[in-house]
């Protein structure tokens, strides 16, 4: 019996590990502090959790830049409202190839490696629709083309468009180099 029980209360350990080590991996790739977070407690947990934020999704879908301008003004937490899929705005801007909208969103936020419930970022759903300008810019703001879907699909094995494969190959083989210049760097500071 307690053998089970101590069994169990390890077993709630880890999941609690688990959670907080997803949390902090989310809002690193977000580009966003645990004090920052702590601080502000500004996610919603439940969809379209500000009021407007509905009309705004619509402004968004429908590539309404003034009435998306005018919203921000008075509240860019309208960026981080999500709908029934936990897609953000920034990801219906991507998906929909609304180029313009998504320099407006880069202006209030650096939150573009938010993921929806299949794990896909607002640079995934550009690929997946091949909207290129809207990946080259996604990847020029600190988009992340190493995050995979729910499938363990990457960006490039989803889009058909071949320049946009070879954006996201060259992006990856850059960020890859970039990481294994900083790897260098630390193991010669351990020997040192």
């Amino acid at each position: 019996m307690r053998i089970r029980k101590r069994a169990e209360i390890n077993e709630k350990k880890l999941k609690r590990k688990r959670v907080l080590i997803n949390a902090i991996k989310y809002l690193s790739l977000n580009n966003i502090s645990v004090g920052e977070y702590v601080s502000h407690k500004v996610f919603p947990t439940k969809p379209f959790e500000l009021r407007g934020s509905e009309d705004f999704f619509d402004a968004v879908k429908f590539n309404d830049i003034n009435v998306v301008k005018q919203a921000l003004e008075k509240d860019d937490h309208y960026l981080i409202q999500f709908d029934y899929f936990k897609q953000t705005p920034i990801h219906w801007a991507a998906k929909l190839g609304h180029h313009e909208i998504l320099k407006i969103f880069l202006k209030y936020t650096k939150m573009i490696n938010v993921y929806d419930k299949e794990f896909r970022t607002p640079l995934f759903l550009a690929a997946l629709n091949n909207h290129k300008k809207t990946v080259e810019l996604l990847l020029e703001n600190g988009g992340n083309a190493f995050i995979k879907d729910k499938n363990g699909d990457l960006p490039e094995a989803v889009s058909t468009d071949p320049a946009i494969k070879l954006l996201l190959q060259v992006s990856s083989e850059k960020s890859f180099s970039e990481l294994n210049e900083i790897n260098k760097k630390n193991q010669k500071k351990e020997t040192i």
